[in-house]
Order: structure tokens, then C-alpha cells, then sequence
């Protein structure tokens, strides 16, 4: 009976997740509907295995390897973790982690859409670009209008003045799931970055320059406006 309740618990926990619109902190939006196909199969084996356990007999084997106490103290712990901490976006500690703080971003797989107007680019738009077309001087002057998380590394410039300027915006892109994520980030330049927070949320208009970071000439928004923005329901870009 126990194993019956532990995969009906996981089906229910995969129904609230997608209720709640939470699947899309874990998954590619399109292996949404194969989950919660996969919830709901989870519910209804649980069903039958607890309907057939209600004809056991006293005294006849149930094949629990765990006395029944233990198993359901499990079973608690596994509906608390669920219920207590439900899914987050990923944290700028994990981006640092995952190499967010190397000045040439990693190319995304993916195919972005291109922009002729600058101001039009996402902040995804511009990582595609840069990575196609990597000179940085064929930008500078170019208003930019991005948003992501904030993430701070540890700069070294070599001007103390400019390192308590920049911060990273990133954005995080998945393919499959959040297993496979990795980050995607512009350096901004900001004359009161030590006041925002990390993995704060910010929308950033500017125009684009260059500033020479650890020896090397780097492409970096100037920043004009920063605001602060509510967690997006879809915090991530998704490849295809």
C-alpha cells in the first residue's frame, strides 16, 4: 500500500506543479502536457493498488520493506518538501556555477529571432548576435532594452571604481529541462550597482559601449534606467 500512496503523492505533486503553473520552472514548456499525462497515470495505478489492497486479509504478506511507521514518516517528509518548497527559477549562484561569469557567452544552440532595431532585442537577441558577430565596435552606440536576473561575480578590472559599477544580467536557456540549463548574460554598467540585489529581476534601457574588463575590450550596456520587475511566470528562454 505504501508504494501505491508514494507514486499517487508524486502524481498529485505533478498536477499542483502544473496547476500552479510551476512545470515551467522545471521543463520545456513542451513536455508540459507529457507530465501531466504521466500525473495522472500515477493517480489512477495508485487507486487501483490501494482498491485491490482493501481485500487483503489480515496476516497476508503486503511486500513493504519498510515497518509501516518508517514509510509513512517518508511519505510526510515527501508531502511536506513538496508542499513547503515548491519550484524556484534558478538562483545567480547557480549561473555563476555554470560559467556565467565568462566574458564571451557560450553560443546557444537555438535559433534566436534577429532584429534590425537594436532596441528591439531581447536580451537573448543580443547574446545570438554577439556570438555570430562577436566585434564588439560594430554596437557601440546602440540603444538596448533588455530584462533578466541580476548576478554578480567577482570583477577584477583592474579599476576598482568600474568593478563596484558592473553587474551581469542573465537569463537562463533550456532545452530539455532545468538539469541542462545554462546562462546567458551582457555586462551592465550601472554607477549604483552595489545597491541592487542579486537575482533581483530588472528591466535596463541604455546604449551600448565599450569598457576593457580582465585585459579584455568587452561590449557593455551603459545603463540609463534600471528597474526593478516582478519574477516573469516564464522566467527562462527555451531552445527548440
Amino acid at each position: 500500500m505504501i508504494d501505491a500512496l508514494a507514486l499517487g503523492l508524486i502524481g498529485v505533486l505533478l498536477l499542483k506543479y502544473w496547476q500552479q503553473g510551476k512545470l515551467a520552472l522545471l521543463i520545456h514548456p513542451m513536455y508540459v502536457p507529457l507530465v501531466v499525462v504521466c500525473g495522472v497515470v500515477l493517480i489512477a495505478f495508485a487507486s487501483v493498488r490501494l482498491l485491490k489492497h482493501r481485500h487483503f486479509r489480515p496476516g497476508e504478506h503486503t511486500g513493504l520493506l519498510f515497518p509501516p511507521a518508517l514509510a509513512w514518516g517518508l511519505l510526510a517528509v515527501l508531502l511536506l518538501l513538496g508542499t513547503l518548497l515548491p519550484p524556484r527559477p534558478l538562483s545567480s549562484a547557480m549561473a555563476l556555477q555554470r560559467g556565467a561569469s565568462e566574458l564571451l557567452p557560450r553560443q546557444p544552440q537555438q535559433q534566436f529571432r534577429l532584429t534590425f532595431n537594436p532596441a528591439d532585442r531581447s536580451l537573448a537577441d543580443w547574446v545570438r548576435t554577439l556570438s555570430v558577430y562577436p566585434d564588439p565596435d560594430r554596437y557601440v552606440g546602440q540603444p538596448a532594452d533588455i530584462s533578466g536576473f541580476v548576478i554578480k561575480p567577482d570583477w577584477d578590472t583592474g579599476d576598482p571604481a568600474l568593478d563596484t559599477e558592473l553587474f551581469l544580467l542573465g537569463q537562463f536557456v533550456i532545452s530539455c529541462c532545468a538539469a541542462d540549463a545554462y546562462p546567458i548574460t551582457l555586462p551592465i554598467q550601472w554607477p549604483t550597482a552595489t545597491e541592487i540585489l542579486p537575482d533581483s529581476w530588472q528591466a535596463i534601457t541604455g546604449t551600448m559601449a565599450i569598457r576593457t574588463i580582465q585585459g579584455l575590450e568587452q561590449l557593455v550596456l551603459i545603463a540609463e534606467t534600471v528597474t526593478e520587475i516582478p519574477v516573469p511566470k516564464s522566467p527562462y528562454v527555451f531552445g527548440g
